[in-house]
């Protein structure tokens, strides 16, 4: 390379720029068997026009594993053949010597075994409930017997048969009978199942639980070494193999509950045969369930003898339930259609390869219900109708989701009342407490009806269940074949579920199971449900398969009991390989299905996490933020502690909100509460006589109390297991906590990677925004359509109270089909303020609430308006104009002038209430203001009174008139009965020197506080402050008040926002208000729009102009900024304005106001007979943030966000930024017709130019670097796995083809690959790095990103390269290599490759390169 392509400057100690690239060694993929997945090549090249991936160009089905699983077999025959000869070779040729070492062995042995079996004595054996209610106990001998005699035993029995608690302690109390050792692991799907287990069997036999009996879940390690009998997870399990390599450790292991098929069962199934069939040959294995394939685990586990394979034998224990169960199918139930025509005319019908609920299948499980009074009646010999019985069975139904339990259970409780039922809802999303009473007992002549997902299928055990619906629906993950996202897509449910549904019923008395499926159809169900293995991602399996060190993942994977899809295997390894768990090569070799394992993979084969959470946390240790990385990474692996009570969607969604503290970040939000509980119990602030107890404190706060314990255990967990890999928390290592949130994002952006989205906007983004709003405030108001539009007016108090939840003081206008609904900006509602704060930004909470309405199906589809029929819309537009020819006497009801009030802007105003002017605004041809600053919101925010309009006078005027109304009586009380929203009033406030005076106010929201007395929040309307009072407190404004206009004018300064992201930071609104509040300045106009003024604080000193704008840039509490659309084209108008002009404008819009205002929205209409239902559209804003994909695959889907997130309803608070916003997601789901994307646990990230760009240049895996056609500057990138031998993407799905809205040098390039260089020394060193050199890393590594993104960088109009998503478009003679350190040759797996850069020609504006 000639010596003037180099840069000007070089990367100190660590890189020397540029070298000759090493040619690219060839990818070996290994032949597989032909498959017909060779269609899916085509399906995928043919539907989304990519490229073939590698791993599509050969057959890739299951055929792989059979040669394997021969492998195995034979390996088994070998070493059994081998013993055998082993042990006829030592009884012919053993000498006297051998005999004697041989029984000193033998007597070494029995003593061993004797010290073990020590331990029984000390514990009683003789306490031995032996339930003859329980089946088991009937096929006792057998199940010992089998147990004894072979290898592997396989135990199948109805649930409730006593097989879990009875079957180990039979196996213990054999072996204490004998004086025989034994040490029993039993496994359990879930850790209640573990923990609650161990404790029934101490409670049966009287021991303490933790010695002869434990468990032991995660880390939570119930045992000692006394125990003979251990509960646990299968995943312990499977962690306590990986690391003995082998089953010796016990002498039986029962597998519990197999048939849900889990991935951690099916691999724990995989581990145990491996290593029985290998080297543990002496161990016990028993397999248990209740709907279990018995013949194929069977054969599963057969064992050659003779050259023939012989299952494991089979025991069946309790087929039979303690009651009867009576089964009825969907047409059995024609006798409800029958009795009831109006309700059902006809049985709905099913469509079986469309799984789903019609409305009137709903309508049949309702009817259903109702007729079980009939049934217990009959039961009992009751033939009166009128009375219930005492004690009325429980009905449990099945549905697949939440949505479907909603409008069953509110179709239910329209006749609840009347049939005393008392209504559940069932699922993993709603709190536990909510959980918790579907175990009450239900008052005498009450009936409990408990609706459920599958959670109730075998999760949760309700006792008392009589009757039993089933849809026969499941919700089933799967995985999509390209871009390995996960779907919950609705199916039907499998025989074996159905049926282990069914046995809910019948424990307690006969029972019932209804099946709304036609009994032909439920045998045409799939027997099982597909195994996990085969339909969800494998990361974790994989990286298990890594650990174990027993061949390639695909060889190992072969081997389970339903082998996954060879391309299933191959697209997880790509995706492994994509975060950096796996190296590009295993052992020295590029293959498309395997990879040598890195430090990062290492560690997070060791957590029992997601793997991009495992990065999470790795990054988190780069960077110095461990602990708080692992208390996301906790919170995101569990169930969510921010509480969402059943139907209390919009506060559920406000706490949250709040928890974010203003980060846009469902993670931090996590983050925040863990935090604040902890902080709170550390101080014990629970403990304090008199303090809030902790239940009440979460529930309080919508916080899940159990469920955030459950995330403190993990949070200890991941600590701990950390700790063993010498990653520990370190207090110095945390970067200064102004610093911290941002940190904390980068860290997610490395870890989750590639889901990124940027904001989707059209070409004239703002033109097209203020057009549909039609020139109302964007910032505060929504849009809902599909109003009768000749009748708007009419439903303006129905819409206020649909609205109602959000805000009690609207301002709607009518256009037509539209109304545009104003919210106030004020804060949040008095009645919220207690538990939540506002969502920041410059929309109130308000305006988010109302659009997170229309997210809410329950208040989605109560958006309805009952409407009136013709007559009764001709008598109230009388009532409401007067007459019908009230409008310049035009007559609104006939010809073609008909359509004339459809088109008109209206504005209800209550006649009944005196209302106030508006304050005077600057005239556009005002350029300053002298104004008087009476009350700050934030820095930037404040209200001011005029000293250009004689307003200071008149509010010094006001305030002596008031006093002395207030004194002489003249203000008189407000009865509370009349105290409503918007009316204006004289209300008290008191200052901090603890004055009380009475102001002018407005009544914005009335409320009931915690002591039952009414509350009013008032804005005081001269000064711009809001406050709470006593209602009772309120007095009249006397009149002569009434005709001096509102004072108060509201100010934003121009061309500045916060440095923090959108929100103002708590010091920079101390500062603004210490030093502007109650003082007078100059107000350099820049805008006035929507009653705003947009102003530069201009403050005289000692002679001197001096700009507040300047001051808080300086300070660095704001940063300049671009205004908005609408201001800018004031801005502009103002400037062309002159006073003749401008005397004609407002003349114009005067007469057009005042022919078109409309008043007297208290009407005493009195009551009418509706004519019908408009459902309405909305609530819309043009402001709601809409993302799209950056990777190729992904950019063919639509995009939402989870309806959960505080993002749910993000606005663009930055319309006039040209620059990409930014959202990333930590888990991606698809839809079930996979067109739609839904984005989970996301965080916007901060507003910083060209943080996109960067980002993917700092944390993507390979980048390709794009230049213009003159190869003057770069424009782009692509970002993924590279490309093969050939120039072909390795993974085309994820590949992202980015072009850059900055300028991107070449010394950008060189921070960047410092960046990567740094933390790939990291991860190479691994757990070998000194703390020094961390903790010194760790700052440079934090140095380097704020160097990176404090950089002033300029906008610049993307361009779309020529040839997108093309690999090897650079010249070879063009490309500038990095020199790499010999210890992070990519050979060696480095995480993080450093990125080429491109000799660029020179150019005025680019950057010179000597």
């Amino acid at each position: 390379m000639s010596s003037n392509r180099k840069f000007t400057g070089c990367v100190q100690d660590y890189l020397d720029w540029f070298k000759n690239p090493d040619p690219p060694e060839p990818i070996v993929i290994p032949d597989c068997q032909s498959h017909d997945d060779g269609a899916l090549a085509k399906e995928y090249e043919h539907s989304h026009q990519l490229p073939v991936p590698s791993y599509l160009k050969h057959n890739q089905g299951t055929d792989y594993a059979k040669k394997y699983q021969d492998d195995l077999l034979q390996e088994y025959e070998r070493r059994v053949e081998h013993e055998g000869k082993l042990c006829e070779e030592r009884r012919f040729r053993m000498t006297d010597i051998e005999e004697d070492t041989l029984t000193a062995t033998m007597l070494t042995a029995d003593d061993e075994d004797t010290q073990k079996t020590q331990v029984y004595l000390q514990y009683d054996f003789s306490k031995r409930n032996y339930q003859s209610a329980l089946p088991v106990f009937n096929a006792r001998k057998e199940v010992l017997a089998k147990i004894e005699e072979h290898q592997v035993v396989i135990i199948g029995g109805e649930t409730g048969s006593g097989k879990s608690t009875q079957v180990p302690q039979f196996i213990l109390d054999d072996a204490v009978e004998k004086h025989h050792h034994c040490n029993i692991i039993v496994t359990q799907p879930r850790k209640i199942a573990a923990t609650s287990l161990a404790r029934r069997v101490c409670r049966e036999r009287g021991w303490q639980l933790g010695k002869i009996v434990g468990y032991q879940v995660g880390l939570d390690n119930c045992t000692d070494p006394d125990t003979r009998l251990s509960y646990v997870t299968t995943e312990v399990l499977v962690q306590k193999l990986i690391h003995r390599g082998s089953l010796d450790a016990f002498t039986h292991i029962v597998l519990d509950e197999v048939h849900e098929r889990d991935q951690h069962t099916d691999f724990a199934l995989l581990i145990v045969k491996k290593l029985l069939y290998t080297v543990s040959r002496n161990v016990k294995v028993i397999l248990m369930s209740a709907t279990i394939d018995t013949s194929k685990f069977a054969s599963y586990f057969s064992t050659p003898v003779m050259g023939n394979l012989v299952p494991a034998p089979v025991v069946s224990v309790g087929d039979n339930t303690l009651f009867k169960i009576q089964f009825y199918y969907l047409e059995s139930l024609s006798v409800i259609c029958r009795s009831k025509p109006s309700v059902l005319p006809e049985l709905p019908s099913i469509l079986p390869a469309d799984p789903g609920i019609s409305e009137n299948m709903f309508k049949l499980a309702c009817e259903i219900v109702k007729c079980f009074d009939h049934v217990e009646r009959q039961e009992e010999g009751i033939r009166s109708t009128a009375e219930f019985v005492k004690r009325r069975g429980a009905v449990l139904i099945f549905l697949p989701g939440l949505a479907e339990i909603e409008k069953l259970i509110n179709l239910l409780s329209n006749d609840s009342t009347a049939n005393q039922w008392m209504l559940y809802p069932l699922h993993s999303s709603i709190t536990q407490e909510e959980q918790q009473r579907v175990f009450s007992v239900p008052p005498v002549g009450f009936r409990k009806v408990i609706v459920s997902t599958n959670i109730a299928e075998s999760s949760i055990t309700v006792p008392d269940i009589k009757y039993v619906i089933d849809f026969c629906l499941t919700k089933q993950l799967t995985c999509d074949q390209v871009t390995n996202y996960t779907s919950l897509k609705l199916a039907w449910a499998s025989q074996a579920s159905c049926k282990q549904r069914a046995g809910r019923a019948g424990r307690v008395s006969t029972g019932r199971v209804y099946r709304l499926v036609p009994a032909d159809f439920f045998l045409t169900l799939p027997t099982y449900a597909t195994p996990e293995l085969c339909r969800t991602p494998l990361s974790q399996i994989v990286l298990k398969t890594k650990i174990l060190n027993m061949g390639e993942p695909h060889a190992l994977l072969s081997l389970a009991l339903d082998p996954p899809n060879l391309s299933d295997i191959h697209r997880t390894i790509l995706t492994l390989k994509q975060m950096g768990a796996l190296a590009v090569k295993s052992k020295g070799v590029i293959s498309g299905l395997d990879g040598d394992l890195t430090y990062l993979g290492r560690v997070a084969a060791q957590l029992p996490v997601d793997p991009h959470l495992a990065k999470f946390i790795v990054m988190g240790y780069l960077f110095g933020v461990l602990k708080e990385s692992i208390i996301i990474a906790a919170g995101l692996s569990l169930k969510s502690f921010h509480a969402r009570p059943f139907q209390d969607e919009l506060n559920a969604f406000l706490s949250k909100v709040s928890w974010a503290y203003g980060s846009f970040s469902d993670c931090l939000a996590i983050l925040n509460t863990y935090n604040l509980w902890q902080n709170m119990q550390i101080r014990g602030e629970f403990l304090r006589p008199g303090g809030r107890k902790e239940r009440e404190w979460a529930k309080h706060s919508y916080v899940q109390l159990e469920a955030l314990k459950e995330v403190d255990k993990l949070v200890k967990e991941l600590t701990l297991r950390l700790e063993g890999q010498k990653i520990t928390v370190r207090n110095r290592q945390n970067p200064p906590r102004s610093r911290q949130a941002f940190i904390l994002k980068m860290c997610m952006a490395s870890a989750f990677f590639p889901f990124y989205y940027k904001r989707n906007i059209s070409e004239n983004y703002e033109k097209e925004m203020c057009r549909e709003l039609n020139g109302h405030d964007p910032f505060s108001t929504v849009i809902v359509s599909g109003l009768p539009a000749r009748s708007n007016v009419l439903y303006d108090s129905q819409l206020k109270e649909l609205f109602k939840e959000c805000s009690q003081n609207l301002e709607i206008q009518y256009e037509g089909s539209k109304a545009y609904v104003q919210f106030p900006r004020m804060s949040l509602s008095s009645t919220k303020k207690e538990h939540f704060q506002d969502v920041p930004g410059e929309c109130p909470t308000s305006m988010h609430l109302a659009l997170k309405m229309r997210q809410v199906p329950r208040i989605q589809k109560n958006l309805v308006l009952n409407l009136y029929s013709q007559e009764e819309i001709h008598k109230k537009m009388s009532e409401v104009f007067g007459s019908t020819t009230s409008m310049s006497g035009i007559n609104l009801f006939k010809g073609s002038t008909q359509s004339l009030l459809g088109n008109a802007r209206l504005r209800m105003a209550d006649s009944q209430m005196q209302m106030l002017r508006p304050p005077t605004m600057p005239k556009p041809s005002d350029r300053t203001w002298r104004i008087h600053v009476t009350h700050v919101v934030t820095a930037g925010h404040f209200w001011i009174v005029s000293e250009e309009t004689s307003a200071l006078k008149n509010l010094n005027h006001i305030h002596s008139a008031i006093q002395t109304a207030v004194e002489q009586n003249q203000a008189v009380s407000i009865p509370e009965s009349e105290v409503k929203p918007g009316m204006v009033c004289l209300a008290k406030f008191t200052d901090s020197d603890g004055l009380s005076c009475y102001y002018r106010a407005r009544v914005d929201e009335v409320y009931t506080g915690e002591d039952n007395g009414l509350r009013a929040q008032v804005f005081f309307v001269d000064f711009g402050n809001t406050d709470v009072v006593k209602a009772v407190e309120l007095r009249r404004v006397p009149g002569n008040l009434m005709l001096t206009e509102m004072l108060a004018v509201e100010c934003k300064l121009a061309q500045v926002k916060p440095a923090s992201d959108n929100k103002w930071l708590d010091e920079a609104t101390e500062w603004f208000r210490n030093h502007i509040l109650n003082k007078d300045f100059i107000a350099q106009i820049y805008s006035v729009v929507h009653k705003i003024m947009r102003v530069k604080l201009i403050e005289v000193e000692s002679g001197d102009f001096l700009s507040i704008n300047r001051k808080l840039i300086d300070l660095q509490y704001a940063v300049k900024a671009e205004e908005y659309y609408l201001s800018k084209q004031n801005h502009e108008l103002r400037s062309l304005c002159n006073k003749e002009a401008e005397n004609t404008a407002l003349d114009d819009m005067g007469h057009l106001s005042q022919a078109l205002s409309v008043s007297s929205l208290e009407l005493k209409f009195g009551p009418a007979a509706y004519a019908g239902k408009a459902k309405l559209q909305g609530p819309e804003s043009p402001l709601l943030l809409h993302f799209v994909a950056l990777s190729r695959m992904g950019c063919t889907k639509g995009v939402k966000i989870e309806p959960s997130s505080v993002n749910s309803t993000a606005l663009d608070l930055e319309p006039q930024n040209p620059h990409d916003r930014m959202i990333i997601a930590a888990f991606v789901t698809l839809n079930p017709t996979e067109t739609v994307t839904t984005l989970h646990h996301t965080t916007i990230m901060p507003s910083i130019p060209g943080i996109l760009s960067l980002c993917l240049l700092l944390f993507g895996p390979v980048a390709e670097l794009r230049v213009n056609r003159e190869g003057t500057l770069y424009t782009g990138a692509l970002i993924g796995l590279g490309h093969d031998p050939d120039g072909n993407a390795v993974y085309p799905a994820d590949d992202i083809e980015a072009s850059f809205d900055i300028h991107l040098t070449q010394e950008d390039l060189v921070l960047i690959n410092r960046v990567r260089f740094l933390m790939n020394i990291v991860l190479e060193e691994g757990e070998d790095v000194a703390d020094k050199v961390l903790i010194k890393t760790q700052n440079r590594l934090r140095e380097l990103l704020l160097q990176l993104v404090d950089v002033n960088r300029g906008y610049r109009e993307p361009e779309s390269y020529h040839y997108p998503y093309q690999w090897q478009m650079v010249p070879k003679e063009e490309i500038l290599h990095p020199q790499i350190d010999v210890a992070l040759d990519e050979s060696m797996g480095a995480v993080f490759p450093l990125h080429c850069g491109i000799f660029l020609q020179p150019s005025e504006n680019c950057y010179e390169i000597s």
